[in-house]
């Protein structure tokens, strides 16, 4: 009978575990009212970046970016002497800003004399809710 009890408890004690495992818990809402939900208003992936040689070893980077309401207009370029991201500060070879221009959303950024420093590149831009948007990593070239 003692057996029995103990196989009991102890089934309820991981029982109780897995319920509280926020993971493998279900939510339900009751009653009424309504509210709002902050969600990020951009387009997805719709900003770019291509890597190519600039004047001087420099590494000039272009691409398409947001231009609407709904983004601000700069842009910024992280060029990294190591593909890993988020780039870690020490290995931050430049960063670049640029701003959108009207028409076709695009920008262009070059950097100063990169010679011989191989990099990855990434650009970003914020949008007004407050979330960031990135581009696909490019690279890499060497300066």
């Amino acid at each position: 009978m003692i057996g029995r009890t103990a196989a009991a408890a102890l089934a309820g004690v991981a029982l109780a575990a897995v319920a509280t495992n926020p993971a493998s818990a279900y939510w339900r809402a009751t009653g009424s009212g309504s509210g709002t939900v902050t969600t990020s208003t951009g387009a997805t992936k719709v900003i770019t970046v291509a890597l190519s040689s600039g004047t001087g070893r420099s590494i000039k980077a272009t691409g398409a970016a947001g231009l609407s309401p709904t983004y601000n207009p700069a842009v910024t370029v992280t060029l990294c002497k190591v593909n890993s991201w988020p780039c870690p500060a020490a290995s931050v070879a430049a960063t670049l800003t640029a701003t959108a221009t009207a028409g076709t959303p695009s920008y262009t950024a070059s950097s100063g004399n990169l010679n011989g420093v191989t990099v990855w590149g990434q650009a970003s831009q914020l949008e007004t809710s407050g979330w960031r948007d990135y581009s696909t990593i490019a690279g890499p070239i060497t300066g």
